[in-house]
């Protein structure tokens, strides 16, 4: 396997749906190369964030009726002896298909019942996974002067940098890593606040949302037993994961000046 045969089987390994020789094929890769073992660690942690967080709406009776009868209009199964004689297919990828199939009843769902505006869902993901990526704590990518770090993240982020914090002796820019939130491009910083772990995730807001330029003010919550501070600025999402009310006192003190 390469690297886009991972990024195509991955969810299907992590529902353990991988035929043994796939499964050998993807772990070898994986345990061989530090992108997609980064990828890999990446995507457990959303998901496991996801099931434990995502609300479990009960489908209504008229969907079951109109999923059961669409199942009833379906061809039926070939004979035996004409799927001896079909072309074969991967494991993975026959289960990426239904992977896809599983997506639209998924997107049907979501329609049926609605959803909150475009900026609203997405700034609740990058609060979910920035506070699974927290938990997760990996190690850093770059560690040094927040000048360092800029330079390392400019030369390898898609989108403008922004140091969230300036340093000060309640708070000390530790290091930065590489990350992804809903499959974009995003930068975890990490940082020391008075000998608590603080983290700062950042994504910028798709092109396509309405006014993704527009800035909005911080909104706290608890996620998890986590202060989550939430905001956009400059059309960067903002989340900031922490202990205690840490959070909240640095946005602020941020805010003010």
């Amino acid at each position: 396997m390469n690297c886009d045969d991972i990024n195509n089987a991955i969810y299907v390994y992590l529902d353990g749906e991988l035929a043994a020789p796939e499964e050998g094929d993807f772990e070898g890769h994986v345990s061989a190369c530090r992108r997609c073992s980064r990828l890999l660690a990446q995507e457990s942690g959303m998901l496991t964030a996801v099931r434990a967080n995502a609300p479990q709406p009960k489908a209504p009776e008229s969907l079951r009726l109109r999923v059961l009868a669409a199942l009833d209009e379906a061809p039926a199964p070939l004979p035996a002896e004409a799927r001896a004689q079909a072309p074969r297919t991967s494991a993975w990828l026959v289960g990426a298909g239904w992977i896809g199939a599983i997506a639209a009843v998924v997107i049907a769902m979501v329609l049926a019942f609605g959803k909150p505006a475009g900026g609203e869902t997405d700034e609740r993901r990058v609060l979910v996974e920035s506070v699974a990526a927290h938990r997760e704590n990996l190690p850093m990518e770059v560690r040094g002067s927040e000048q360092q770090v800029r330079q390392y993240l400019q030369e390898n982020v898609p989108f403008p940098v922004e140091i969230p914090f300036d340093d000060s002796q309640a708070i000390r820019l530790t290091g930065a890593r590489l990350t992804r939130v809903g499959g974009r491009e995003a930068v975890l910083f990490n940082y020391d606040v008075q000998g608590e772990r603080m983290t700062v995730v950042q994504v910028a807001t798709p092109p396509e949302a309405e006014a993704a330029d527009a800035e909005t003010e911080p909104s706290f919550s608890n996620h998890q037993g986590f202060e989550v501070v939430t905001f956009r600025k400059r059309g960067i999402i903002n989340s900031v994961v922490g202990q205690g009310q840490s959070p909240g006192k640095i946005v602020r003190a941020s805010y003010a000046q």
